[in-house]
């Protein structure tokens, strides 16, 4: 009896599995067409950052130090207005008086002159504050027509800054208004003088605020 054996069968390639060098560690050096995902790095390993493309100029180190730096990352709440540039010489507190209008003080300030050439003091300014004149009242008794001055200064020290007309009559009165307050400065003493005649009388009353 004659047994007949199938023809010999030569393996193809694709049935052949590459079982050398199995146990080492793979280097992958093209992923242009790969899908394979490296955020599990116990399973597709890690990429380090300085190996990425496009990523700058500064460190992923260099980045957490801008964020944690207090210095130059600010809460709208811990803005400081004294730390800002460019912001005047007033606090917002004393922006915020003004506004309101309680860091002024009413002032009327009034003395009446008989005395030939003497100055008699008006109004001494608070110190720490300016008195700013808005309006001059002169009222006269019998004047036969005199000149008055507005003057600052200490006793016999005094400078005229301002010069009165004060017309002949019968209890005249006249009133300035400044368009632009006087402003004066803390602390000066206001007077004013002249020559009235005999029984002649001149009050002046200065009206504004600090």
């Amino acid at each position: 009896m004659v047994l007949q054996l199938p023809a010999k069968l030569i393996p193809r390639q694709s049935d052949v599995r590459e079982t050398s060098n199995i146990g080492l560690t793979p280097n992958i050096t093209d992923f242009s067409s790969s899908t394979h995902n490296h955020s599990n790095s116990a399973g597709g390993g890690t990429v380090a950052h300085g190996d990425l493309t496009s990523i700058g100029t500064n460190t992923h180190a260099q980045v957490d130090t801008h964020i944690a730096d207090a210095t130059k990352h600010y809460l709208e709440a811990a803005i400081d207005h004294t730390a800002i540039t460019n912001i005047g010489t007033n606090t917002h507190a004393q922006i915020d008086s003004h506004l309101a209008g309680t860091d002024q003080t009413e002032v009327n300030a009034f003395n009446s002159h008989t005395a030939a050439d003497a100055y008699e003091t008006i109004y001494t300014v608070t110190a720490g504050k300016s008195f700013f004149i808005t309006n001059i009242i002169l009222s006269m008794i019998n004047t036969t027509g005199i000149q008055m001055t507005l003057a600052t200064g200490a006793t016999a020290a005094e400078v005229d800054i301002m010069a009165f007309v004060v017309d002949a009559g019968i209890n005249p009165t006249e009133s300035i208004n400044l368009d632009t307050p006087l402003k004066i400065n803390a602390e000066t003493r206001l007077s004013f003088g002249g020559n009235p005649a005999a029984n002649d009388q001149v009050t002046i009353a200065l009206i504004g605020y600090e």
